[in-house]
């Protein structure tokens, strides 16, 4: 899997998750507390896939989040990195940078 693989799993998921809202907070259903589950689940995998495609193309963890209440878990953050980055892509673009004029 690529990169853009990854950009594309993280616009279906903005997409879902922009479709479920829902609930304004007021008086939730029953039905509304049973969907408010699997939007945490879309919320988390979201967060933790943006950081890896942020971290993926040079970006530092401070640049991505400057304010969180919650860390992020960083093990499945280097497991989505390890999926996404091709192989290839690292050994040419350590290849550019190495390189001396």
């Amino acid at each position: 899997m690529s990169r853009k693989d990854l950009k594309i799993e993280l616009k279906k998921l903005a997409t879902d998750i922009r479709t479920r809202r829902y609930w304004d907070g007021k008086n939730p259903s029953i039905e509304d507390l049973e969907k408010i589950s699997p939007m945490y689940k879309l919320k988390f995998e979201a967060r933790h896939k943006h950081i890896a495609y942020c971290l993926i193309r040079g970006r530092t963890y401070e640049q991505i989040e400057r304010k969180t209440r919650t860390e992020p878990d960083w093990i499945y953050i280097n497991k989505i990195k390890e999926i996404h980055t091709d192989p290839q892509e690292v050994f040419n673009h350590v290849e550019n940078v190495c390189v001396s004029s």
